[in-house]
């Protein structure tokens, strides 16, 4: 098993984690839109 960069692959999570916030924001946006 090869060694895993924890540097590289903390970035990416974050990275993740705030695409998933950001399409979240989105989501809540549109469903308060056809709320309305």
């Amino acid at each position: 098993m090869e060694p895993v960069d924890i540097e590289a692959w903390l970035t990416s999570l974050e990275k993740g984690y705030r695409e998933l916030r950001r399409t979240n924001v989105i989501l809540k946006s549109a469903m308060t839109l056809f709320a309305a």
